[in-house]
């Protein structure tokens, strides 16, 4: 599927007996495809520009231990190129009241970056800042 401006778009589901998935779908809500294919917690989902990748965060086991995926402090980060997916890195220890990365590609697609919350001692800025980083090369 490629992204446009009538679709596709990417979304993150949970049902209690399947567990999680990331799927993507047209606006209209047809031609909906479920693109992970074990059961997780997922987040952040995005299409690379061109619309032939989607990149996503997941959780590191948090399912198995009934906590939900913001407690987690380890995530890996993976994307699907439309056939299958592929790990990237791991992100770890985010520290306390963090969020989870947001995850973006550069503009030709070939990198995806994540920007992670941290807390900066002495900031004038109250309380966080983001860091951009390069998590595919």
């Amino acid at each position: 599927m490629k992204a446009g401006a009538s679709g596709p778009f990417t979304y993150v589901i949970w049902s209690d007996a399947e567990k999680g998935a990331v799927w993507i779908a047209n606006t209209d809500g047809s031609n909906a495809q479920r693109i992970t294919t074990i059961g997780d917690q997922y987040a952040n989902p995005v299409f690379s520009p061109d619309g032939t990748k989607v990149a996503y965060i997941k959780g590191r086991g948090s399912v198995y231990h009934e906590e939900d995926l913001a407690s987690e402090s380890n995530f890996e980060i993976h994307y699907w190129d439309g056939r299958e997916h592929h790990y990237v890195l791991d992100v770890f220890s985010r520290g306390s009241n963090a969020r989870m990365p947001i995850l973006t590609f550069d503009p030709k697609g070939e990198r995806i970056y994540f920007m992670e919350t941290k807390p900066v001692a002495g900031a004038s800025l109250p309380g966080k800042y983001l860091i951009k980083r390069q998590a595919h090369g």
